[in-house]
């Protein structure tokens, strides 16, 4: 278990640090994507939350499976497999 949580601890550290770079990069990069955009403002502060919010449970399901793989190894047979 301690594996599993140091792998998840880990992606969920990157993803936080992706979110975080993306709000920061946001009121930079929302005026140049403003034409892109239909019905939304380049800084709606729900569609900004739902993307965020989205990238990070589908990071943290991607950490998730390596993690659970990870945990269920013998430390012992992945060492001597180095």
């Amino acid at each position: 278990m301690n594996v599993m949580r140091l792998v998840i601890r880990e992606g969920s550290v990157l993803a936080g640090i992706g979110g975080a770079a993306g709000l920061v990069g946001a009121p930079r990069r929302g005026p140049g994507l403003a034409r892109l955009l239909y019905g939304v403002t380049p800084l709606d502060a729900v569609t900004l939350t739902s993307v965020i919010s989205i990238v990070v449970v589908v990071a943290l399901i991607a950490v998730g499976r390596p993690a659970w793989c990870a945990s269920r190894v013998d430390p012992c047979t992945a060492l001597r497999g180095e």
